[in-house]
């Protein structure tokens, strides 16, 4: 969906052009559009209207280019993620047209969600281990090792690690309970 806004000198806003995109995200035909001044922003959720309005009010007054992310009500009672990006241009009369897309962000948040969940399990595990953990990457050094691994960075010590020597050879196994005798093999 594309769409052009025009918020006029007074306040009141016009909404100048709306593709047909607008069903999709709003459930709703341009033409009905159209007849509502509030047509983009009044189905926005009460929760976020004021984390959707700062950032606009900020575009608005540096004439910058503008995104953000809310939840709307459909017409048919669902809630819908959206990201709106939108780029305001002063014009000779006073008013300001907006150009913009909103686009769905279901699936992005879905994802996003998901990452963060992932990470904190991650973290969970790593946490609860006293063997050395050394991480992969540089990036992820500070963020990804165990509490014995940050002890010996820190300077102090760390437990003792578990010594480790494959499942049947006779020392001791990483994993005491799925040991594997040698003539098992």
């Amino acid at each position: 969906m594309v769409y052009q806004f025009k918020t006029m000198p007074d306040g009141r806003g016009l909404l100048v052009c709306l593709s047909p995109g607008i069903q999709e995200i709003c459930e709703g035909s341009p033409a009905e559009r159209y007849a509502d001044e509030n047509a983009l922003t009044g189905a926005i959720l009460p929760d976020d209207r004021a984390a959707h309005r700062a950032p606009v009010e900020a575009a608005l007054n540096a004439l910058a280019p503008c995104g953000h992310e809310h939840r709307r009500l459909t017409r048919g009672g669902r809630i819908k993620w959206v990201r709106g990006q939108a780029v305001p241009e002063k014009q000779a009369d006073g008013s300001v047209t907006w150009s913009g897309i909103p686009i769905d962000a279901r699936e992005r948040k879905r994802a996003k969600e998901a990452l963060v969940e992932s990470e904190n399990r991650f973290r969970r595990v790593i946490s609860m281990t006293s063997d050395l953990v050394i991480p992969a990457t540089a990036r992820t050094a500070a963020s990804s090792m165990s509490s014995g691994w940050a002890a010996m960075r820190a300077g102090g010590s760390a437990p003792a690690p578990r010594s480790w020597s494959p499942p049947g050879a006779g020392g001791p196994s990483c994993c005491p309970r799925t040991r594997v005798s040698s003539t098992a093999m």
